[in-house]
């Protein structure tokens, strides 16, 4: 063909750098089993907690609780978010722990926060933290602001990854 460079002859000289941000997966909506620490039913119970429904609750006559999310297949969460109740400020979460588990016996730290202010009624609150071991199981322990009562509308766990099957 002359001096025409055949398909294997090209090069391409243009590099570009392309920064991709992991996907982030909503873990709890994947499906798993949530308890409590008093093992609460009914239309508030702790299945709410986890039921995608920023409408319902979790309520305890309790004023520290713990919630615990079993997932279906160990996880890696790196974000999780809050949100609080449709009434009564004084019942949500001010200071909490976060830590995981493969055994749910030993637990690992991932996450502690104090004096959080949920301002409004059903406010969504997203959390950050660093995190690169899967856990099958996450527990987060909890005190409310004042009062017997403590409740939350939901907890979502986030993640860039799953175990592979």
């Amino acid at each position: 063909m002359g001096n025409q460079p055949s398909i294997d002859e090209i090069y391409l000289n243009n590099h570009q750098i392309i920064e991709v941000s992991p996907i982030i997966i909503n873990v709890t909506i994947l499906g798993g089993t949530v308890s409590d620490a008093y093992n609460t039913t009914g239309g508030e119970g702790i299945d709410k907690l986890v039921d995608g429904n920023l409408s319902s609750k979790y309520l305890t006559r309790n004023a520290q609780t713990w919630a615990k999310f079993k997932t279906n297949k160990p996880s890696i969460i790196m974000r999780y978010s809050l949100t609080s109740g449709n009434d009564a400020p004084d019942r949500d979460p001010l200071n909490w722990t976060l830590e995981g588990s493969n055994d749910d016996v030993n637990w690992t730290l991932l996450d502690q926060r104090t004096g959080v202010d949920f301002p409004n009624r059903e406010q969504t609150i997203f959390f950050n933290f660093e995190n690169e071991t899967m856990y099958q199981y996450y527990k987060l322990s909890m005190q409310n602001n004042a009062g017997t009562l403590f409740q939350l509308a939901e907890w979502t766990l986030y993640g860039p990854r799953l175990a592979e099957n």
